[in-house]
């Protein structure tokens, strides 16, 4: 047992820790044993706050397995089984979602655009926001919102915010709305217009999120802290929403994650997210309005044939991945395929393709001379290319695709970058 393992059954302020044998963190047993398994058991502390034990160790020793015995039984709420059955999320989605249905391609990362996008805000002012949201938007304070910029006044701010773990919690947000249109379409397309929807909230198995956001998934207090923080960490970012009203587009903002609830004995964790929903239902109710417009194409009498939104060709274990910058170039890529379909050879130039990775631009506007900035595009790319071929399906549902090895420096960003390929291969379509 390890002192994080012991910590994960009791509270119980123990003086010293005796280790044991199998390695540095491992307890053997602790002083004093709590009652009354260690009442009979002597120990004393000398002035140098040394502790010593009276007695056989054996003796320690056994009375420690009896207490730790009387504890385990106080572990069955917070097993995965239990966390299901009270219906948390315990499966991970094993390949991510990414939007491909324009004009919201951008809606879940940073790169400005007209419809949606993220967009980090002052620290002051965030803070501000989630505490009065409602009353700020009933007094159109919103609308003059002091946004961090994206590039050289504050690329911090872009570097902080994991986009990979907020497109996975995205894919379960997703999974789980899909699950209902499946059960209900039609009741589902009316409670995505509703103003109720972006209320819709999302439990987790708390060792299933840690996994998913790069978290070591050993569980103690620290890591359980390290949840809280991750999603306290998204509340200066929020997602901005364009909607027009005749000749005026107004601009509405949802925050991305907000924590309503952690419950340490059952050892689950539950989250909102409300522009995550509004962007869900938005494309919802749009793809339904396409396919009414497009009635020749039919999947059987009087149900429309529902147009993609959304591509799944990348592994959700990509999340592990270290290197940010390369899984971002990766997921653009991906959409730029997709969206292209069997409608040419798709194609994009570095420079539009590093634009459509803030973090990454940011690195090479803060770099300093030419060669810093090859470097960075050095590692990105190369990383991006094996990405490709480990981490997604890209091979499988496009035949004979060229994935291109030609890594950029600075001096080639007006170069163009072909994925060309001899069509689409069917592939089983999502729901």
């Amino acid at each position: 047992m390890t002192i994080a393992e012991l910590r994960e059954l009791t509270d119980f302020p123990f003086e010293c820790f005796m280790p044991g044998d199998s390695g540095p963190d491992s307890v053997c047993f602790a002083v004093p044993i709590p009652a009354p398994y260690g009442d009979d058991l002597e120990y004393f502390r000398d002035e140098n706050g040394t502790v010593t034990i009276i007695g056989d160790p054996s003796e320690w020793e056994d009375a420690w397995e009896r207490y730790i015995s009387s504890l385990k039984p106080k572990r069955k709420n917070r097993t995965r089984k239990q966390a299901a059955e009270q219906g948390a999320i315990t499966e991970m989605p094993k390949k991510l979602a990414l939007i491909t249905m324009k004009p919201y391609q951008n809606a879940m990362t940073l790169n400005e655009d007209k419809t949606a996008h993220l967009q980090p805000l002052e620290q002051s002012f965030a803070e501000a926001l989630q505490k009065n949201y409602n009353i700020m938007q009933v007094q159109d304070d919103i609308e003059s919102i002091p946004f961090v910029q994206y590039y050289d006044n504050s690329p911090q701010a872009v570097s902080n915010l994991d986009l990979i773990t907020l497109r996975a919690v995205y894919t379960i947000f997703l999974a789980e709305m899909e699950k209902q249109r499946a059960k209900d379409p039609d009741g589902f397309k009316k409670e995505a217009a509703s103003p109720g929807f972006t209320k819709k909230s999302v439990t987790f198995y708390i060792p299933d999120f840690m996994r998913m956001a790069g978290i070591a998934p050993n569980h103690n207090r620290r890591n359980e802290d390290a949840v809280l923080s991750k999603i306290a960490s998204y509340a200066p970012i929020y997602g901005v929403l364009a909607k027009s009203l005749g000749d005026t587009a107004r601009l509405s903002h949802y925050p991305v994650l907000q924590l309503v609830e952690h419950d340490a004995e059952k050892n689950t964790v539950e989250i909102m997210a409300p522009y995550i929903s509004k962007i869900i239902g938005t494309i919802e109710q749009e793809r339904t309005e396409k396919a009414k417009l497009n009635r020749p194409r039919m999947k059987q009498v009087g149900k429309p044939s529902l147009p993609p939104t959304h591509s799944y060709l990348i592994d959700s274990k990509i999340e592990n991945e270290r290197n940010r910058r390369a899984v971002e170039l990766v997921c653009q890529i991906i959409v730029v395929i997709e969206q292209c379909g069997n409608g040419g050879t798709p194609h994009i130039t570095v420079r539009e393709l590093v634009n459509r990775c803030t973090e990454m631009k940011n690195a090479l506007d803060a770099a300093k001379t030419s060669s810093d900035k090859s470097k960075i595009l050095r590692r990105a790319f190369t990383k991006a290319w094996q990405l490709l071929e480990t981490h997604t399906d890209i091979r499988k549902y496009y035949k004979n695709i060229q994935l291109p090895t030609f890594i950029p420096a600075y001096g080639d960003m007006s170069k163009t970058i072909e994925f060309p390929h001899e069509g689409k291969i069917k592939r089983p379509e999502k729901p």
